[in-house]
């Protein structure tokens, strides 16, 4: 499970599915990568930042991998 990317979404007070929307990826998607169950393509990862500039990409993905 990708807790850091639950709790940077849970600081920002969003259901998945509003968070989905806000960065544009289904929220199917959304929920497989917070489980683990499937890995965050390049795409996401650059409309995440987009849509959230402060957010360390680094901190959410690959630390401690």
């Amino acid at each position: 499970m990708n807790e850091t990317l639950v709790n940077f979404r849970n600081t920002k007070n969003m259901s998945q599915l509003q968070f989905a929307r806000h960065i544009g990826v289904s929220p199917s998607f959304l929920s497989k990568v917070e489980l683990g169950t499937r890995q965050p393509s390049y795409g996401f990862m650059q409309k995440l930042k987009t849509a959230f500039d402060e957010i360390d990409i680094d901190e959410i993905f690959f630390k401690n991998k």
